[in-house]
């Protein structure tokens, strides 16, 4: 097993047969490193969810989590593992990039 670094993010691979299989997983890292690569995700899902008009409700039932926990992820008290960003960014239909307000 070995990590590698796609667009910030973190995946465990393994290699099966011919080829690697890579899994979104969070990594044992320093709280300072890992609040700094989510810093200012709260703000940007505060303004996507305020541009769509959705409630915090909405978005957490349409992503199958909780509000407390959707609101944790905007008030930063949270990051959300990677695997939960991809739906974020599917649901609000942008890039993970653009979540993490990482410049490509």
């Amino acid at each position: 097993m070995f990590i590698i670094q796609y667009s910030g993010l973190f995946f465990k691979a393994k290699q099966h047969a011919a080829k690697p299989v890579l899994s979104p997983a969070r990594l044992d890292m320093p709280r300072d490193i890992c609040n700094n690569m989510y810093m200012d995700i709260g703000k940007r899902l505060k303004e996507l969810r305020a541009s769509g008009r959705f409630t915090q409700e909405e978005v957490a039932e349409k992503l199958q989590i909780s509000r407390p926990t959707y609101t944790s992820y905007e008030n930063n008290r949270h990051t959300p593992s990677p695997a939960m960003l991809v739906r974020l960014s599917q649901f609000y239909k942008v890039s993970v990039d653009y979540l993490l307000d990482n410049e490509v």
